[in-house]
């Protein structure tokens, strides 16, 4: 199907002005919207007026915009010796812009006739709508395992789901830790002086600590009265070593190690130090600060591309799960998962209200903005998975800026643990429960306590909670023979508390840039 509407006109300073508005509203009926509109104008009013200002504007153009099979174009034809306005904008900003906004220019010329034409793409289907239709067809799928012979679900599993599976979470592995490191000491770079990062790093890690504590207290306490409990004298194990030894093994034995075995936390611990070496220095290291910023710009573009195979992975991952396990397994264990959906909700309804009501901004403003991110947390239990999105919305959605983005957020991933620690609280809650212990109110600040420092050092990716859990049972004496069943709620646990983490970032992170006076509340409280 193909439309056209065609107009002539004098580029004289008033066509120029007449012309500019017709494109903006083309552009705007095209899909183009908000600061991407206001580029795209910008961009193309430069190269009419270079046109223009060429033929002392006295030249008469003809201007057409066709939609030819969902693609928008326009289409401006004038007389004359070849003149092509686009190779004569010297602004590499405005070139930046073109073609930032996916416009495509181009020019032509034939008989004595010029052609410069502007073609918008054909708009994308929302990548949260694929990835909702990904999930929804694994279940399908999953459910359908019930009919499917054995044999097929095996080559099904062996040859294509477990290889989409294990591609994907390679390529994360492999260079969520890599960005996550640039990310930091971009971040650290970007604070300008050694005392700011003093204040700032202070002020964030103990607020992300105090948060996750209140926030997992929060979460135990609305679970209690859903569980049955044997109140007496209680046994634990005495793991004070391994926990001890958790955390000295922060500091890695080497630089390759941590990037190797995905060690989150000893990436960090080395960006913090490289990174404020290299702000300590200051002016004798501006080439290698702005390589850095570069680097982190590149390894930012790489993990958008290998995090395009987002719905690849969900489908392949939700599906294996569901013909693992098959559906009747959440008959058996619902009350956990339950009860942690209903805590961690309640706790993100808390923080919702919080940001809303300080900052005058619309809930259901902010519960768009956030969804992106906790959409790919729900169906990834991955918050690297969803770190480049969170970046992005912070900067362009909540108004932070990049430079404290870049060293908060990534903190927080590792350190912002509330709703984890609440899901492990859950298990260790039912597990108790089924197997009979005895609990006094020590139990109870023991497991807070115990599991949130756990979950602090836990790997955020998929089936990361794993690791710790052999240690959270073992303190509270929970049988080894409860190693499976907690393992499969700690893997499906995972979805729900990653996705209530990753979005209760983006509001943690915008009250902790308003304690320093960098955010932008223009920004936070736009559509």
């Amino acid at each position: 199907m193909c439309m056209a509407n065609e107009t002539e006109i004098l580029l004289d300073k008033k066509g120029v002005d007449s012309l500019t508005e017709v494109i903006n509203n083309w552009m705007r009926s095209s899909g183009i919207k908000g600061q991407n509109l206001i580029g795209s104008r910008l961009a193309v009013e430069t190269i009419i007026l270079v046109l223009a200002k060429h033929y002392d504007f006295k030249q008469k153009a003809s201007f057409t915009t066709k939609r030819r099979f969902g693609v928008n174009t326009m289409v401006m034809t004038y007389e004359g010796e070849p003149y092509n306005p686009i190779g004569k904008v010297h602004d590499k900003w405005v070139m930046t812009l073109v073609s930032t906004q996916g416009l495509t220019p181009n020019w032509k010329h034939k008989n004595g006739i010029n052609e410069l034409s502007l073609r918008i793409p054909r708009q994308n289907i929302k990548s949260e709508i694929i990835l909702i239709a990904s999930a929804l067809l694994a279940v399908m799928l999953g459910i359908a395992g019930r009919i499917i012979p054995d044999n097929i679900m095996t080559h099904i599993s062996g040859f294509i789901l477990q290889p989409i599976e294990t591609i994907f979470s390679s390529l994360l592995s492999t260079f969520s830790g890599i960005l996550v490191f640039l990310a930091v000491i971009s971040g650290i770079c970007g604070i300008g002086t050694v005392s700011e990062l003093n204040k700032i790093g202070k002020y964030v890690i103990g607020r992300f600590v105090l948060m996750s504590f209140i926030g997992a207290g929060i979460m135990s306490a609305v679970m209690i009265p859903f569980f049955s409990f044997n109140w007496g004298d209680h046994k634990t194990s005495s793991q004070i070593s391994s926990l001890y030894k958790m955390l000295i093994d922060i500091v890695p034995s080497n630089p390759i190690t941590p990037f190797a075995e995905g060690n989150m936390l000893q990436i960090v611990f080395m960006a913090l130090i490289i990174g404020s070496t290299i702000l300590l220095i200051g002016n004798k290291t501006p080439v290698l600060q702005e390589g850095i910023q570069q680097a982190n710009a590149v390894s930012m573009r790489i993990v958008e591309v290998v995090c395009s195979l987002l719905p690849f992975y969900i489908f392949a991952s939700i599906t294996l799960l569901l013909w693992k396990n098959g559906l009747g397994i959440f008959r058996s264990i619902w009350k956990p998962i339950v009860f942690t959906i209903l805590s961690s909700t309640i706790l993100m309804a808390i923080k919702l209200v919080v940001v809303s009501v300080k900052y005058k901004v619309s809930p259901v403003i902010l519960i768009r903005k956030m969804f992106p991110t906790y959409l790919v947390g729900l169906t990834t239990a991955s918050s690297v998975a969803s770190l480049g999105i969170s970046l992005d919305a912070n900067e362009h959605k909540f108004g932070v800026p990049s430079s404290f983005n870049n060293f908060v957020y990534p903190l927080g991933i590792l350190l912002y643990c509330s709703t984890c620690s609440g899901g492990f609280i859950a298990i260790v809650y039912y597990l108790t429960e089924i197997n009979g212990n005895n609990v006094d109110i020590v139990w109870f600040f023991s497991v807070l306590i115990f599991i949130t420092i756990i979950s602090s050092a836990l790997p955020p990716v998929s089936g990361g909670t794993l690791i710790g859990l052999g240690v959270i049972l073992s303190q509270f004496a929970i049988p080894n023979s409860c190693l499976g069943i907690a393992g499969t709620l700690a893997l499906m646990l995972d979805f729900i508390m990653t996705s209530s983490k990753v979005a209760m970032m983006h509001l943690e992170t915008v009250i902790q840039a308003d304690h320093f006076k960098y955010l932008d509340k223009d920004i936070l409280r736009s559509k």
